[in-house]
């Protein structure tokens, strides 16, 4: 438990007063245990995960020592095709029998086979100082971690990159990102991902080879094009003459071309998402997109998915296209906050919401980069980035939709008010009781942190049924301790945000001008 002591009980008291910093932990130069599978996954070669292949590039930038331990390594040397040269590019953490009561106890807890003894003893090395991190996506030593207190010192690969990519920022190498803003020209034409384009536009290829210095956005996945953005800032004196109903004088993001290979409508949020910043650092009153009507599956797919993001029928090219229309200046109060977004409703009410902080990182990842030349979102973190996000509860009162909530990551180390951090906000988008836990299932499944058996006991307990869908929104640059809270007055000294608490309009915009760290910004109507 904290306590604190005010000034007159310190004179009063005689009480000696120390200054407390936050301890301030280093990845450079550090020593790390990587996990077998890790190890293996990378030494394969064969389909390594965009995840490892960043992972391994952050080790070299940051001059980390790697490391394997003693019994995982004969493993990897006995049981796999990996040449003994690789292995042997790594440091050896030697396992040493001799564990210490409180480390042997807590690891019976979770020995039920030889590999679950192997990976309890890979935790020793850590629990004795020899190494200084460890990297693991398996679950039982992670949760043994918690029981060592060695949870601060142990991450999941994607904890791991969240983390170095928001120490080392000036570090980042955008060009191994698989979401990337290229010139036309370094994107083949000849891949079969253009050929419908080709097919439905005659003049396809003379307008690509136009484009050619121009740039594009565009995903790919084992060297096949998976996704193709390409936006066109449009101002008021355009004509607009191949269209009816004839455009108004606006300034518009013109989406010249988008197509995306169906694999859910995680990849056409992720695409979404960049638009939309794109149109918001540009302060367009409109964004637009023309497509022709059914006329392929992809399509039909592409136009409900964009219709519920508030893309709406506007009328027709003379090429027969359809052309679709976002408003980005006026909130349309009989519409969703889906429909509306990024656009907040006028005077919405704010509230914090308190995110434990294990969950806090897959929920909620540090995702936004924005800079003057539109380079957005080249990193890929898997199924992280979708824009709708789901928080399962039993107790909430007060939010409606539309309104804000300030997301709060709770510290996991001691002294909380510095671990403890405001890191964006979202818009409170549905409130949901589920009928039934098939219908929890659906709506959670995907789009939560909790895998479908953690919903089943969660459901089943019947504490956590209620689901708040959130639009994640904004991440700040600059988070807020709960320190800077105290001595803003935000929050009562001593105490934390409390689910769903509410605070003034005038606090939230002090925390959100707090968060914003360029000039630009804190100037900027966040519409």
């Amino acid at each position: 438990m904290e306590t604190y002591y005010d000034n007159k009980l310190v004179l009063k008291y005689g009480i000696v007063v120390f200054n407390i910093e936050p301890i301030v932990e280093t990845i450079e130069k550090s020593k790390i245990l990587l996990d077998i599978d890790i190890v293996i996954q990378h030494e394969n070669g064969n389909n390594t995960g965009f995840e490892n292949k960043s992972l391994y590039k952050w080790l070299e930038k940051l001059k980390v020592s790697k490391f394997i331990d003693s019994r995982s390594r004969e493993e990897i040397i006995k049981n796999t095709k990996i040449k003994k040269e690789h292995i042997d590019k790594y440091f050896n953490a030697i396992i040493s029998e001799n564990a210490d009561k409180f480390y042997t106890t807590v690891v019976k807890r979770y020995l039920s086979d030889s590999n679950k003894f192997v990976e309890s003893m890979c935790l020793l090395p850590l629990y004795n100082g020899d190494i200084d991190y460890l990297i693991t996506n398996n679950d039982d030593i992670v949760r043994q971690s918690i029981d060592l207190y060695l949870r601060d010192k142990v991450f999941t690969l994607a904890e791991f990159l969240f983390k170095v990519e928001n120490d080392y920022k000036e570090l980042i190498d955008y060009d191994i990102l698989s979401v990337k803003l290229k010139k036309f020209e370094e994107i083949s034409i000849e891949d079969i991902f253009f050929d419908t384009l080709k097919e439905d536009y005659k003049e396809f290829d003379n307008w690509y080879k136009r484009k050619k210095d121009e740039k594009a956005y565009v995903f790919e996945s084992k060297n096949k094009i998976m996704g193709f953005l390409y936006l066109k800032i449009e101002n008021q004196n355009e004509e607009y003459l191949d269209i009816e109903p004839r455009f108004l004088p606006k300034k518009r993001l013109k989406i010249g071309t988008f197509k995306i290979n169906r694999s859910g409508f995680r990849l056409g949020e992720r695409f979404l998402k960049i638009i939309i910043d794109n149109a918001m650092n540009n302060k367009v009153d409109e964004i637009y997109v023309t497509m022709f009507k059914d006329k392929r599956e992809g399509v039909v797919h592409l136009r409900e998915f964009m219709s519920h993001w508030g893309f709406k029928f506007h009328g027709y090219k003379v090429s027969g296209e359809i052309v679709l229309v976002k408003e980005m200046r006026l909130y349309d109060e009989e519409k969703d906050p889906k429909y509306n977004f990024p656009i907040i409703r006028n005077n919405p009410n704010y509230y914090f919401l308190p995110i434990d902080s294990k969950y806090h990182t897959d929920l909620f990842p540090d995702s936004i980069l924005k800079n003057e030349n539109m380079n957005l979102y080249k990193e890929n973190l898997a199924h992280r980035y979708s824009i709708e996000k789901i928080y399962v509860t039993g107790l909430y009162s007060g939010p409606k939709p539309g309104d804000i909530v300030l997301i709060y990551r709770m510290g996991e180390r001691f002294p909380k008010r510095y671990s403890s951090v405001i890191t964006g906000f979202a818009i409170v988008q549905e409130i949901i009781k589920s009928k039934n836990l098939d219908e929890y299932l659906k709506i959670c499944s995907n789009k939560s942190v909790f895998s479908k058996d953690n919903l089943k006991v969660l459901y089943e307990d019947k504490k956590w049924q209620l689901i708040v869908k959130l639009l994640n929104y904004k991440t700040l640059k600059k988070k807020i301790s709960l320190s800077q809270l105290y001595k803003l007055k935000i929050v009562e000294e001593n105490l934390g945000p409390r689910t769903f608490m509410k605070i003034s309009s005038n606090d939230y915009d002090r925390i959100i001008k707090e968060g914003l760290v360029t000039e630009n910004e804190k100037n900027t109507n966040i519409y």
